[in-house]
């Protein structure tokens, strides 16, 4: 799971004020992190992640939401929502490209939920 390298511009919401804005996305060695673009990676990342403890879910818009969004489903909308109630809504430009980041964040959810399952039956 840790060779699982990927990166590339996701739409990431931002606030009620400037909504969802294009920020550069990378995916290495077990962490996720986000810049403001990639052309300020240099820079440092705004924010990452380790992925340990995180849930994704693809979604219906919530009722907070529906003003500033649409109260249908969003094909490419995931959210990646970690256990201190930090929640990343992330939008890609098709489903084809929200599953490829889909099945490559769920990939270290199912080594995560593997290692406790295994290191359970050693103990």
């Amino acid at each position: 799971v840790d060779e699982i390298a990927l990166s590339g511009t996701i739409y990431k919401y931002t606030n009620v004020l400037f909504g969802y804005q294009k920020r550069y996305f990378k995916l290495r060695r077990g962490t996720i992190y986000y810049y403001l673009s990639k052309e300020v990676e240099s820079e440092g990342c705004r924010k990452f992640r380790v992925l340990k403890n995180f849930r994704l879910e693809v979604v219906d818009i919530s009722p907070i939401y529906i003003l500033v969004f649409q109260t249908d489903e969003d094909p490419c909308r995931l959210d990646v929502c970690f256990p201190d109630d930090d929640r990343w809504f992330l939008k890609f430009n098709n489903k084809e490209e929200r599953e490829l980041w889909q099945n490559a964040l769920q990939s270290f959810l199912n080594n995560v939920f593997y290692e406790k399952r295994f290191l359970k039956h050693l103990i």
